[in-house]
């Protein structure tokens, strides 16, 4: 494992590209795992098997998978999400199935439906991610400073926001 302390120039702390292939490098086993500080959060990425037996990336924020973070939202209420699931889940936009919008729209019309948001799409913040790349573009986009750490200092942020959690 590596650990990095990393210092720039600019305010945004982050891993160079070679650090970002070697992190990339060590999730491309089937038993990977890697560990990031992101913002003052313990960041923990798991390569785990789905149902449907495909491999997904799991995102573990400070040691836990919660589920009050994975929810559903009208896509223009994306700010009423937590913060965790803006900075660390994949969102995942859908729309109703067009059956079901021809029952709305019969029952209450057109212009109700509009106005009860049938047609606006939900945002569903999940913790799986299919590509390593499109995970990494996001935390880069939602998080200031990024640092790769070594499961060690993993775990002793973890045994630190148990402490302040408890304390609270």
């Amino acid at each position: 494992m590596m650990s990095l302390i990393l210092k720039k120039n600019n305010s945004m702390d982050q891993p160079t590209k070679q650090q970002w292939d070697e992190f990339k490098k060590a999730l491309s086993d089937r038993y990977g795992c890697q560990y990031l500080q992101c913002d003052g959060y313990a960041v923990c990425i798991n390569i785990e098997m789905s149902n449907k037996r495909a491999l997904h990336y799991v995102v573990y924020v400070n040691g836990w998978l919660d589920g009050k973070w994975i929810k559903a939202v009208k896509e223009d209420e994306i700010d009423s999400l937590p913060e965790e699931s803006k900075r660390f889940y994949m969102p995942h936009k859908k729309g109703r199935p067009a059956k079901e919008i021809k029952i709305y729209e019969k029952i209450y019309g057109k212009r109700e439906c509009k106005k009860m948001g049938i047609y606006k799409k939900q945002v569903l913040a999940m913790p799986y991610w299919k590509s390593i790349n499109s995970l990494i573009s996001h935390f880069k986009k939602h998080n200031q400073q990024i640092s790769i750490v070594s499961q060690e200092d993993y775990k002793l942020m973890i045994k630190k926001t148990d402490l302040t959690a408890s304390t609270e």
